[in-house]
């Protein structure tokens, strides 16, 4: 039986590979090496450019960019041929360097700019960006902000471009907008298909993950609004409430209409880049999961994914997960690796000897004969 071991990462614990390394050392406790391929994926989220890395010839390449007098090392690829440069959301406006107990109202997607600057002072012009893992909500007010973008009050002051403001924004001076973005092409990845505002918009789906009371999110769905309003007030353009632009905290709205961007759906981008679709017919089984499997998965995630191609080529599918509402009617073949754990925190902690410990249990039953 041949085994493709490919799942997602599980966020705050594991990255992609090492659910796969994790899951294979467990199944190859009972079944040869020769039966299993690992085969980490990722939707645009946290553990892209591993993603990236393990499939296409690519470098790892390091910058260090001082922010709030803190000098910070970001990371990033680049593809052989030297002309496109690969990002990853969350190693720049993630929990990684933005702190938890920073309202989100104060958040800023500032950092993720000022790698694009840098990046085009290196003479880069290509970009592919995955959005997933945001710990913002500020519509890509620091994004723009660092490319040159002024938020101006009714005084002409020049406000910090933190989603707190957006009631105080008269109006958005681009005429420092750094011009090379007019000659440059940005390739964005959306994990998620949501709106910018509404009941399924960045705020009220996705803020409360990010620590936003209900004030804040209501906070910030009317900002949203009135963002909106100020974008056609200051360039006569109306915003169609479009979905992927509140991926990322509204950083999908920011690359659309500032950056000319391409929105794609992640998980497709990496299904193409992968060849996944044409490599899981040559599979007996497949193995995925993510650290939470709920509804959401099925609406573009790499999971959800993973799951339809499984279907639709008669491949039988395991999905591992951390936690799932979705395990009551248990249609996707889901084992929740934490209900063995002491709690949520312990399972964090020990989510590599949980996979082992199912990939192990995975294997025996399929060796018995």
């Amino acid at each position: 039986m041949k085994i493709l071991v490919a799942p997602n990462s599980f966020k705050h614990s594991l990255s992609s590979i090492m659910v796969c390394k994790a899951i294979a050392k467990g199944l190859k406790k009972h079944i040869g090496n020769k039966e299993i391929t690992i085969f980490p994926l990722s939707d645009g989220g946290d553990g892209f450019l591993d993603t990236v890395y393990y499939h296409i010839n690519t470098t790892k390449k390091t910058t260090s960019i001082k922010l709030n007098e803190k000098k910070l090392n970001l990371h990033y690829l680049i593809s052989d041929d030297y002309k496109t440069a690969f990002i990853e959301s969350s190693e720049t406006v993630g929990f990684k360097y933005i702190h938890s107990d920073i309202s989100i109202l104060e958040r800023s997607s500032l950092l993720l700019g000022l790698l694009i600057k840098r990046l085009l002072d290196k003479g880069f012009y290509s970009f592919v960006i995955g959005l997933g893992g945001s710990a913002t909500n500020d519509f890509g007010m620091g994004l723009i902000s660092a490319l040159g973008a002024k938020f101006l009050d009714k005084n002409d002051n020049i406000l910090s471009p933190v989603p707190k403001n957006i009631p105080f924004v008269e109006y958005i001076d681009m005429a420092n907008f750094d011009k090379r973005i007019n000659l440059s092409d940005f390739t964005v990845l959306a994990d998620v298909s949501n709106p910018l505002i509404g009941k399924n918009g960045a705020a009220n789906i996705y803020a409360s993950q990010k620590g936003a009371t209900k004030d804040e999110i209501a906070f910030l769905e009317n900002a949203a609004k009135k963002y909106m309003k100020l974008f056609y007030d200051t360039f006569g353009m109306v915003i169609e409430n479009k979905r992927m632009l509140g991926a990322a905290g509204g950083l999908g709205f920011a690359f659309e209409y500032f950056f000319n961007a391409k929105l794609k759906s992640g998980s497709k981008y990496v299904i193409e880049l992968t060849n996944l679709e044409n490599i899981i017919k040559n599979f007996d089984l497949i193995i995925t999961g993510e650290g939470h499997f709920d509804a959401q998965s099925n609406f573009g995630k790499i999971t959800g994914e993973v799951i339809k191609l499984s279907q639709k080529f008669n491949k039988p599918f395991i999905v591992l997960t951390g936690g799932s509402s979705e395990i009551t009617s248990n249609r996707y073949n889901i084992i929740d690796i934490s209900s063995s754990a002491f709690d949520k925190e312990f399972s964090i902690k020990n989510t590599a000897l949980l996979l082992e410990k199912y990939g192990r249990t995975i294997g025996l039953l399929l060796s018995i004969k």
